[in-house]
């Protein structure tokens, strides 16, 4: 036996048993492995039918499951943080996508501001020609309009003069 197996048993001698505390911890139950029981627990209580080992040989057993157990979780541990890595830099990705993205948005919205103000402009100046030609036309009848209008006047003054003159004789 080795120190710590010697450890336990002595442990085991002080403890009792929750259910017969007249009677020590000595033994550990295979099937239930819900921690140790006492020989009355064995022969008369609830591990009756079960397979048990005494705390001296269950000792090393119990230790080889703990320490496997504890590999497992070591290995769920390096899964998890492998995962977690993982996770981070996909977010990283995500991130450095999405700052790509709204620069791009920004520059794409930059362009086309700059080709509608460039269009704005150009309708501006289309409307500006337009109204010049159609006033500068306006003004051209108006002029020939009011041109005529003074030969009309003249004419019609000339004919009044002479409608004087023939009603003065």
């Amino acid at each position: 036996m080795d120190a710590s197996q010697n450890r336990t048993e002595l442990m085991a001698r002080h403890l009792r048993c929750p259910d017969h505390p007249d009677q020590e911890l000595n033994y550990f139950c295979e099937e239930c492995k819900d921690g140790l029981i006492c020989p009355e627990c064995v022969v008369h209580g609830l591990h009756k039918s079960h397979c048990v080992l005494t705390v001296a040989r269950a000792y090393p057993l119990v230790v080889d499951r703990i320490e496997g157990t504890l590999k497992e979780i070591q290995a769920a541990e390096q899964r998890l943080d492998t995962a977690a890595r993982q996770l981070q830099q996909a977010k990283d990705c995500a991130m450095d996508d999405w700052r790509g993205l709204k620069t791009r948005v920004a520059s794409e919205f930059a362009v086309l501001r700059a080709v509608l103000e460039k269009k704005r402009g150009q309708m501006e100046d289309n409307i500006d020609k337009a109204l010049r030609e159609v006033v500068g036309r306006i003004q051209d009848q108006l002029q020939r309009l009011n041109s005529g209008l003074e030969k009309v006047r003249s004419v019609h003054e000339g004919l009044q003069d002479r409608v004087s003159n023939l009603f003065k004789v």
